[in-house]
């Protein structure tokens, strides 16, 4: 990912809560989470919950903070493919 030298701050919170974050393939912790400290730049961030379809994208983070808010969408059951044999 492409880095800056200025330190910036992304606040990302979800609908629903408590979704896994992972920045740069890491676990950074759970929504609602405020990220402190990131190189301003382009960092990829991927948001996850059981039950719900990832969401995966690149953050360009300017120099100053920024906020996200990740509506994450709800697996059916023709999402998920079920095999049986009998």
């Amino acid at each position: 990912m492409t880095s800056f030298d200025t330190l910036e701050d992304l606040k990302i919170t979800s609908n629903p809560l408590d979704a896994e974050v992972y920045l740069n393939g890491k676990l950074q912790g759970k929504t609602p989470l405020n990220l402190a400290g990131l190189k301003g730049g382009t960092h990829r961030l991927k948001i996850t919950k059981k039950g719900y379809h990832p969401v995966m994208r690149d953050v360009r983070l300017p120099h100053k903070s920024q906020k996200l808010f990740i509506r994450l969408r709800v697996k059916n059951q023709q999402d998920e493919a079920v095999t049986s044999y009998g």
